[in-house]
């Protein structure tokens, strides 16, 4: 009977891959920490603004997250925070929220990833926290013990000056005594940017600029003052999900709700996206979402093992959905 049912679930599977692709890939997490943002950029999948709520996933939870993935053998160590725009934190939410995460997650030997728009460099009254406590974190902790992701495109305003500024600033701190990691992204109609970037950097008086390669990885390190290294990536074109699918340019993904995996076909990952609203998504920008809540009745948050099963579950009814949409409509396709 076991052998049976062994058999019949690897058959059944073979019709709702997605499923079980939910079920058995490692993952990492990403907490999209507030939808609230200073700019209102055309491409944002989402939808992020002034007039989003200044909500913010609470301290407590990301840690509790952090804490329940790793007892999961499934997690691969890796944490993405983000937005809308997290640095709004020292505005809206708690001038230590920030801080106290990146030491939290670091503490645990995770791979953090802090993503933002660098539009708190324009903040006088924001700029020189923002710093420090960058800085202080990294000072703190073994080198590239976090990465920060800067965007460089033509739909962030002030994209190339703010990179530049941010930069900068870390490059000449004479207080900064352990080597970071900024990775610098955008699209590559937008690749002029950062060599316009690295022209204004090397131009700049007391700062140095070399480049090296990872021989392991082949990767292309910019480097600033021998303690400042910048990865730079750019991609096709911006998804065509959330306010970006008014853009011309932005490409549709044939049925983009599950559009949910990261890394190479070699190394496949699962993204888990929680966000403010009290949501956990498959993927960063899954178009049609699949999504289940991290919050029960009480508000408190939902147990680890439990929100992966109802993803499995929710891909699984999604994926007969779709079935049954192009069986009665065989051209029919979701963008």
């Amino acid at each position: 009977m076991f052998k049976f049912s062994k058999s019949f679930e690897r058959k059944f599977n073979k019709f709702f891959p997605a499923s079980e692709l939910v079920q058995n890939l490692p993952y990492f997490m990403i907490f999209k920490a507030t939808h609230w943002c200073w700019y209102n950029c055309p491409h944002c999948c989402e939808s992020s603004d002034k007039n989003r709520s200044k909500t913010f996933i609470p301290e407590s939870v990301v840690k509790y997250y952090v804490d329940s993935a790793l007892q999961d053998t499934k997690f691969c160590n890796n944490v993405i925070i983000t937005g809308g725009e997290l640095m709004s934190a020292y505005e809206h939410h708690d001038i230590n929220y920030v801080p106290n995460l990146i030491n939290y997650i670091t503490d645990k030997n995770i791979l953090l990833d802090l993503k933002t728009n660098g539009a708190w460099i324009e903040k006088q009254n924001l700029q020189k926290n923002i710093l420090q406590d960058l800085i202080s974190c990294s000072n703190n902790h073994r080198p590239f013990a976090y990465q920060i992701s800067l965007s460089l495109d033509k739909y962030h305003p002030n994209a190339l000056e703010n990179n530049y500024k941010i930069l900068k600033e870390f490059a000449q701190n004479k207080e900064l005594k352990q080597s970071m990691l900024f990775h610098i992204s955008g699209f590559d109609s937008d690749k002029d940017m950062y060599e316009k970037l690295l022209l204004k950097l090397k131009n700049t008086y007391n700062i140095s600029l070399e480049k090296t390669v990872d021989f392991t990885s082949g990767q292309l390190f910019d480097i600033l003052n021998k303690n400042i290294f910048i990865i730079p990536s750019f991609s096709p074109a911006p998804f065509a999900n959330g306010r970006a699918k008014n853009l011309s340019e932005a490409k549709p993904t044939d049925f983009p709700q599950f559009n949910f995996l990261g890394g190479s076909p070699e190394s496949l990952t699962l993204l888990m996206a929680f966000d403010a609203a009290g949501n956990v998504t498959l993927g960063e920008n899954s178009g049609r979402k699949i999504t289940v809540p991290w919050r029960d009745k009480n508000n408190n948050p939902r147990p680890l093992d439990e929100i992966r099963k109802d993803l499995v579950i929710k891909t699984k009814l999604e994926e007969i959905r779709v079935k049954i949409k192009t069986f009665f409509l065989p051209n029919y396709i979701e963008r």
